[in-house]
């Protein structure tokens, strides 16, 4: 099972997450200490059970499991806290347990044994269902076939696209018809705006007949609004977030190649190719959540003296962040253990310029450092080898 711990003591996630490996074996443990992480890990990983506290600082456990609900439905919800008052509360919201702080190991013990036997019986009652249908979003929205090869899908219009990767976009949540107006047609009359949503939907729904998906457009009637049922779908960009939480660890050579793997598959931005302005959140937070792994990948390598390696993922960090001074201080460092060193001076000196031309700084004073050490090196070993 995966677990997802949350709460904003440090000291009490550790101590939940040891007691926690000691009665059963998990595929996963992650830890969150603030809401709007912990709503962000659930997404993406879609945890059996969340571990909450509900005394948090900002939002209370109540509250942040009614989000919950919206962003893992099929996740159970535990509730770990210091104060009994809140059981019935607990209750109310859907939990399947509640204890209290400090947790005693035989009564978690317990609470796992129910976690299993209600997995068990979900599992035996779940109704059979086809594979959901793999939908490609860096950078274009396409499906994989059985094959696993990327098809482009049958749409009549733009408009039948766009709609279809907003509800996409929205992993099952039922959307209202005046937020699908807001978002696709914000500058047309409500009553045309209207009239043109309907006829999307019913593109949209002939240009999935017309690829044979198995993907239906759910008219929710009581909230006058539409759904696409997330598990006839497994968006790419979910799928590759979770696994990239998965690699906490970079010290062995196969949890290396993974994370090798998962920065190659992000071939650009998150429906780059498209101009949704109601993507370019998520795409500016996913972007960035690929230039952080993408850094560490590099510094993993050049800690194994993969100099080579770590200078063409750099390089590719530079190309979609120009900017980033880890990855120009990474490059300069692979170039270096490369023995490359007309690229280190060729490389500081472009950088330098472009900083200063474009930006009005200088280089951060560790690259700085770095380069003056190496320089001074270099010239004492040039002037060496000459005499």
């Amino acid at each position: 099972m995966r677990a997802l711990l949350v709460d904003d003591e440090p000291l009490a996630l550790r101590w939940l997450q040891k007691k926690l490996k000691e009665v059963a074996d998990w595929q996963q443990l992650a830890i969150c200490t603030e809401a709007g992480e912990a709503l962000r890990t659930a997404e993406a990983m879609q945890p059996d059970v969340i571990f909450l506290d509900i005394s948090m600082p900002e939002r209370s456990g109540l509250e942040i499991a009614r989000d919950m609900e919206e962003v893992c439905p099929n996740s159970a919800i535990v509730f770990v806290t210091a104060f009994d008052e809140h059981a019935l509360a607990a209750f109310e919201a859907n939990a399947i347990d509640y204890m209290l702080k400090p947790v005693e190991t035989k009564r978690l013990a317990r609470t796992v044994q129910k976690l299993k036997i209600g997995s068990a019986v979900r599992k035996a009652n779940a109704p059979i269902e086809s594979e959901s249908v793999q939908v490609c979003c860096f950078p274009l929205l396409r499906y994989t076939d059985a094959s696993g090869t990327p098809c482009s899908f049958k749409w009549r219009t733009t408009k039948a696209e766009e709609l279809f990767a907003f509800l996409v976009h929205q992993k099952g949540r039922t959307v209202s018809r005046d937020k699908l107006i807001e978002a696709i047609w914000p500058d047309i009359d409500p009553h045309k705006a209207a009239v043109q949503l309907y006829t999307a939907v019913y593109q949209m729904r002939q240009g999935l007949k017309k690829s044979g998906l198995p993907i239906t457009v759910e008219n929710v009637r009581l909230e006058e609004g539409y759904r696409i049922p997330s598990e006839q779908v497994c968006l790419e960009s979910t799928e590759w977030e979770r696994e990239l939480l998965e690699l906490r660890d970079l010290r062995d050579d196969d949890s290396l190649e993974r994370l090798w793997k998962r920065v190659e598959q992000y071939e650009g931005d998150y429906l780059g190719e498209y101009d949704y302005i109601w993507a370019e959140e998520e795409n500016v937070r996913l972007r960035s959540l690929w230039t952080l792994h993408a850094l560490r990948l590099t510094e993993a390598l050049l800690s194994k003296r993969r100099y080579r390696d770590a200078a063409t993922i750099a390089a590719r960090i530079l190309r979609m962040q120009p900017y980033c001074e880890e990855a120009h201080f990474f490059l300069l460092q692979s170039y270096d253990g490369m023995g490359d060193f007309a690229s280190v001076m060729k490389h500081y000196q472009v950088t330098e310029g472009m900083f200063q031309e474009e930006l009005g700084v200088g280089l951060h004073e560790r690259i700085e450092q770095w380069f003056k050490h190496w320089f001074t090196s270099r010239s004492e070993r040039t002037s060496i080898s000459i005499n």
